[in-house]
């Protein structure tokens, strides 16, 4: 529907999550009892995120990159962990003769698997491992004392437990994860991925909202394809898989091209770069790894932004459209 709607991705991936998202995690604290759903969650997240930058139905096309290039800030399979680690911690600050409580406890001493056992054993498998609320040094007896006849202060102490305890070690497995995809190395580009976006985190691109059109936008999700995978997206012109090399320029007419070679070095698309809005900004001059870092690394300024989106985006459709069918 987005796409019939000509919506700009940056308002489908904010509407993702306040709408989706939570029709998806409903219930989500249970999931600890069968751990192989959070896997299921992220693979979900990262088909979201293919949608959005018009990538649906490949699968070149490393998951934790695209959702962070969505925006998101944590992934959804760590989202539902993080949920069931803080209504254990919720639990645990009850009063004594609260039902729930006393389940819980009397759970500590079956034999099996319970809830109880699953949340805390996966509380574990996080790089940063989480301590359950009573173990993590954040509250001292007396504010335990006082939790209990308190709800106030106990939405206190779990906030607190919540942001300075379980959110740094969701971004830990996160983080890990974006690092060992964005590590590996990018051949249309000569870098890898880690190079242009050390960081996990926004792209900024809510900003270009005002300066881009329907059709910009399209330049922008061919550039994203661009940063992502180094590969020609030969797929916007009905080829069957997107490309590392083309055969051949269809300007200069050099062999094997890669996506660089037109952006940079090509004496063809000279014309384009110098019709561009990335004149005052770019030159063909900088080394070249000077000149990939300013055309796809992260957010500049958003008019910086815009004109190097659209400028990799039209040449790049401009070539395909001009070469040999694929």
């Amino acid at each position: 529907m987005s796409n019939e709607c000509a919506f700009p991705p940056p308002v489908v991936a904010v509407d993702v999550v306040q709408r989706v998202e939570p029709v998806i995690l409903y219930g989500c604290e249970l999931f600890a009892i069968r751990p192989t759903v959070y896997a299921k969650l992220d693979a979900l997240q990262g088909s979201w995120a293919r949608q959005i930058l018009g990538f649906s139905g490949q699968y070149d096309f490393r998951a934790a990159l695209s959702v962070a290039f969505c925006g998101w800030r944590q992934r959804l399979g760590s989202k539902a962990n993080g949920r069931a680690t803080v209504y254990l911690a919720k639990i645990q600050l009850l009063p004594t003769e609260h039902p729930t409580a006393r389940m819980v406890l009397a759970s500590v001493s079956t034999v099996g698997e319970t809830w109880v056992s699953s949340v805390k054993e996966l509380m574990f498998t996080f790089p940063v491992p989480i301590p359950c609320i009573l173990e993590s040094g954040l509250i001292s007896n007396d504010d335990l004392t006082r939790a209990r006849g308190d709800a106030k202060w106990r939405k206190i102490l779990v906030t607190k437990y919540k942001t300075q305890v379980v959110f740094p070690a969701l971004c830990s497995r996160d983080d890990a994860e974006f690092h060992r995809e964005a590590s590996k190395f990018l051949l249309g580009l000569g870098v890898t991925y880690y190079d242009l976006v050390p960081q996990r985190s926004s792209q900024g691109w809510d900003r270009l909202l005002p300066l881009l059109n329907v059709e910009d936008w399209k330049l922008v999700k061919v550039w994203a394809l661009i940063r992502l995978t180094g590969k020609w997206p030969a797929t916007w012109v009905g080829g069957s898989e997107n490309v590392v090399t083309l055969l051949q320029c269809p300007r200069c007419h050099q062999q094997h091209i890669t996506v660089l070679h037109s952006l940079y070095s090509c004496v063809g698309t000279m014309a384009d770069f110098l019709d561009s809005d990335l004149m005052p900004h770019v030159s063909r001059q900088f080394p070249i790894q000077c000149f990939v870092a300013s055309l796809f690394h992260s957010s500049v300024s958003a008019e910086v932004d815009a004109a190097r989106a659209k400028f990799v985006g039209r040449i790049i459709l401009r070539l395909l459209s001009e070469a040999a069918p694929l």
